[in-house]
């Protein structure tokens, strides 16, 4: 789907004018079922109002009676715990059409509360006087019917007008949600047939396209390096496809870069291996003698083998999640004077020093690990200085960071090929020339750095020496409060 002169239409706006469109429906159609839900939520309140009037009026009229019948008794036998039950009768009484008063508010319930609490006053009134004159059950009875019949045609009254509100409340619900089914009903069919277009269209705009590259993908994994993505309609898959080219094209280099590394590999290896083997026919077939500087020269072969054989060893580690570290607190400065003591006698070209404070410079860390780091880092001063001169190591405590730091006069790393030097596999071919190795020295050394929460950073110029520095979190000396 092409735009005018030729632009690809984008799928943000295309999904920008469906989503629109959809929402716009939805929102219209949601305010008709907001409506008719407020409907249906007033008449339910309305009709719960009515069912508590109803109830109330209710428990009014079975207080009563119930009132009516223990006063009768307590007139006929004078029992102590018969009058005990009427007083507390007459108060559950009192609060019965309290409550009455209370949740009658429309003007119709009021009047009709109103009146039949009216009513009860009288017929109470009415009874306290009569007992009062202390006459007989029989003639009270007679005395006291005009009084209760008005309470209890007031109470039915009261009920049947409660009864038919109720009716009608409850048709008035009955209405409304026939009239919220509708509006729901009408509102899900709109939206399921609007999103069935959004989803046709998503499909056959997106979603295919989405599936072609898939299968691109799968064509690449299974050998095929010549495969590319087909051309998209929209302006997104289009972008994904060219992405896909070029990350097929980037594997393709990288495939053949690793091929280039393992033959380097296996170059490097294969140097110090021969000179091995010359050396030992030298000695078993020649019979040349086992001088000093044989065994010497055969001993820097096998230092040769064996580091770069850990080297690769620890890139696998590394790559893999598995590098193990044993955190302690590290005397950086020791760290250092290991490995000083260690390079110092193997050269007699360069003067490798070490500069530090008195104090100690702690960090928390692997005390091994730490010791490949500093050696990968005055290894490589030395190696890449074919000239000799000073590799100086510093430490030095921060306010909140130990720094460690290797610099030599050699021949240095142009500014736009610092960060090569860290990637794993890659050498500089001017690197390469001045000294053989499998270019994994100081990926490891800033992956070892970065496991103990710490940084490399590099400063170089051509021909001038480079310096790297190690910033790892310092840790305060015994005794020594945090870091202001």
């Amino acid at each position: 789907m092409l735009g005018r002169g030729g632009a690809r239409l984008s799928v943000r706006a295309l999904m920008t004018a469906s989503v629109t469109a959809v929402a716009a429906l939805a929102l219209a159609l949601l305010a008709g079922a907001l409506w008719t839900s407020r409907t249906v939520s007033r008449a339910m309140r309305e009709a719960e109002e009515d069912v508590w009037v109803l109830a109330a009026a209710q428990q009014v009229d079975l207080t009563l009676r119930e009132f009516h019948r223990l006063a009768n008794l307590c007139v006929a036998t004078g029992e102590v715990e018969v009058e005990a039950a009427r007083r507390t009768t007459e108060e559950e009484l009192g609060g019965a059409l309290a409550r009455l008063g209370v949740v009658a508010q429309g003007s119709q319930e009021a009047r009709l509360a109103a009146t039949l609490t009216g009513h009860v006053d009288a017929y109470l009134r009415a009874r306290r006087a009569l007992e009062a004159r202390g006459l007989p059950l029989d003639q009270l009875l007679p005395a006291l019917r005009p009084a209760l019949e008005r309470v209890i045609a007031s109470s039915a009254a009261f009920q049947d007008a409660m009864r038919a509100n109720l009716d009608e409340t409850n048709a008035a619900v009955h209405d409304a949600l026939r009239l919220q089914a509708v509006t729901v009903g009408a509102t899900a069919a709109l939206l399921v047939a609007g999103l069935a277009a959004l989803g046709l269209g998503v499909r056959a705009l997106v979603v295919r396209p989405l599936l072609e590259l898939r299968d691109t993908v799968g064509r690449f994994r299974r050998g095929d390096e010549d495969v590319r993505a087909p051309a998209c309609a929209l302006r997104e898959p289009h972008e994904l496809a060219a992405g896909v080219d070029d990350m097929i094209a980037t594997i393709v280099q990288q495939r053949r870069r690793q091929l280039e590394f393992l033959a380097g590999v296996a170059h490097d290896l294969r140097t110090p291996l021969a000179t091995l083997k010359l050396q030992v026919q030298a000695i078993e077939r020649q019979g040349a003698p086992v001088t000093p500087e044989r065994l010497r020269l055969l001993d820097r072969q096998l230092d040769r083998l064996s580091r770069m054989i850990g080297d690769l060893l620890d890139a696998t580690r590394i790559e893999a999640g598995q590098l193990e570290l044993a955190p302690a607190d590290v005397d950086l400065r020791q760290v250092a004077r290991a490995v000083v003591e260690l390079y110092g006698p193997t050269t007699q070209t360069h003067q490798v020093t070490l500069s530090c404070p008195d104090d100690a410079v702690l960090v928390r860390g692997d005390a091994l690990r730490l010791e490949q780091v500093v050696s990968n880092l005055v290894s490589n001063a030395i190696k890449y200085a074919p000239g000799g001169g000073p590799v100086e190591v510093r430490v030095s405590a921060l306010e909140e960071e130990a720094e460690l730091s290797v610099s030599d006069h050699g021949v240095g790393i142009p500014p736009g090929e610092l960060e090569e030097v860290f990637v794993p596999f890659r050498r500089r071919e001017a690197a390469a020339a001045v000294a053989a190795g499998a270019g994994l020295g100081l990926s490891i050394v800033r992956r070892i750095v970065a496991a103990h929460g710490g940084r490399v950073e590099v400063e170089s110029a051509p021909g001038r020496g480079s310096t790297f520095r190690v910033r790892l979190p310092h840790l305060p000396a015994p005794g020594e409060g945090p870091t202001a």
